[in-house]
């Protein structure tokens, strides 16, 4: 329930999306998981730890920062040519 640029729950399919500032649309997401079967709601607890780990290990960040700064270094390279 968060207005944000990106919405990490519906691209990971790990839960519900609902507006942000939106008490009914949270208590709306809020019956539809009590609807969903103890399956259900275990698919998507492993469809967020799966996207959590292609996407957010320690590993996979430092890797996505240093290309960040190697890309910001070669630019300022070629800015000095």
């Amino acid at each position: 329930a968060v207005d944000a640029g990106n919405d990490v729950v519906a691209a990971s399919g790990c839960g519900i999306s609902v507006r942000g500032e939106d008490p009914e649309a949270l208590a709306d997401g809020i019956r539809r998981f009590l609807q969903m079967g103890a399956a259900e709601r275990r698919a998507m607890g492993a469809r967020g730890r799966e996207y959590v780990e292609r996407h957010h290990t320690y590993d996979v960040l430092a890797d996505s920062f240093l290309g960040v700064i190697s890309a910001a270094r070669d630019q300022v390279v070629r800015e000095d040519d």
